[in-house]
């Protein structure tokens, strides 16, 4: 298991780290028995959830056009209109998505739950609906300068991105069972 305070691998039985002797609590234990989820896996974890995402947007947006086309007709006003409702509505779910489903009881998007994975925050706890927002805005700046930000997974010890160490998350790789 590992510290959530410094980091440091302990035994999975263990009841204080070893190295700073942060307590930790059961839900810390029972979801840090496995280590933190890795760059692969959560890479393939976003494109789970991108492809969902993906799907109900087209849903949606197909039930938009054919309100707006009925209602308005086609002229090239109503097209740039129906494009900024689109855009606005795929920014409006992407958020929800991401964010609900974090700080739900799942503690994991869609993806992240077939994948086994878990976000937690410091304290090994379920995020709350700040912190989650806070995690998904963080995103955007995961994203400045090529995705810096998210390549960090691959190299940080505790396998953060950006926007994982501005929200103090971390992504726990666990069973499902």
């Amino acid at each position: 298991m590992f510290c959530f305070k410094c980091g440091e691998k302990n035994q999975d039985q263990a009841h204080y780290c070893s190295a700073c002797g942060a307590a930790f609590n059961t839900a810390a234990h029972e979801l840090a028995t496995q280590g933190y989820g890795g760059f692969w896996y959560r890479t393939i974890a976003f494109m789970i959830d991108n492809i969902m995402i993906g799907l109900a947007n087209t849903i949606l947006v197909a039930l938009f056009w054919g309100w707006i086309a009925d209602s308005e007709g086609l002229g090239s006003d109503t097209v740039m209109l129906f494009e900024t409702w689109a855009y606005l509505l795929n920014i409006l779910l992407t958020w929800l998505y991401f964010t609900v489903f974090e700080a739900s009881l799942w503690q994991a998007t869609p993806g992240k739950w077939i994948l086994g994975l878990k976000v937690i925050d410091a304290h090994g706890e379920r995020l709350g609906m700040g912190r989650a927002n806070a995690r998904f805005w963080g995103k955007l700046l995961s994203c400045l300068v090529l995705g810096i930000g998210f390549f960090m997974v691959a190299f940080t010890r505790k396998k953060q991105g950006l926007h994982d160490m501005l929200a103090r998350t971390y992504v726990l790789k666990v069973n499902n069972s």
